[in-house]
């Protein structure tokens, strides 16, 4: 198979995150830690960026105080856009993302869609750090997920960290 190209990979995972947020509407009991705020007939938006190696170390050190190159960054939206069906927004670099597909062996598109999942759910109020059971919760969403999404894998972000 060739190799997709950055623009084909992200007209790709835009098209997967339209679907996660249908699933994430139909499915709000099971996907979110707690009710969304947003009411059930407002639809749910998520902002999504691909960003570089150093876009993403900056943001990491700005927002988190981590002075390191990530994966995937979670920024929940105030609770007065959560009203209006906006969770948040997500950056995922996309280096780091083609590195880790090599290393899993798998397309640079299946690592893309357990980033974007990964940190959905995040902005859905889930958080594997803060304890096992949460973790365990967090992964089995993210497997859900990646299943209903169509992916092949049979591994999500957590249970590489885990």
């Amino acid at each position: 198979m060739a190799r997709a190209t950055l623009t084909q990979n992200r007209q790709w995972i835009v098209k997967k995150l339209m679907k996660a947020l249908e699933l994430l509407d139909r499915h709000r009991d099971f996907l979110f830690k707690k009710a969304p705020i947003s009411p059930a007939h407002v639809s749910l938006l998520v902002d999504l960026t691909l960003v570089n190696r150093t876009q993403i170390k900056k943001i990491n050190y700005q927002f988190r105080k981590k002075n390191r190159v990530t994966d995937v960054l979670s920024f929940p939206s105030p609770k007065f856009y959560q009203k209006q069906g906006s969770l948040g927004a997500l950056a995922i670099c996309y280096s780091v993302a083609r590195e880790q597909a090599q290393q899993h062996r798998h397309e640079v598109r299946d690592e893309l869609l357990i980033l974007m999942i990964h940190g959905l759910l995040h902005l859905c109020g889930w958080d594997h750090e803060r304890s096992q059971k949460e973790a365990q919760e967090m992964q089995t969403r993210e497997h859900w997920l990646l299943k209903k999404l169509g992916a092949s894998l049979g591994e999500s972000l957590i249970s590489r960290q885990h």
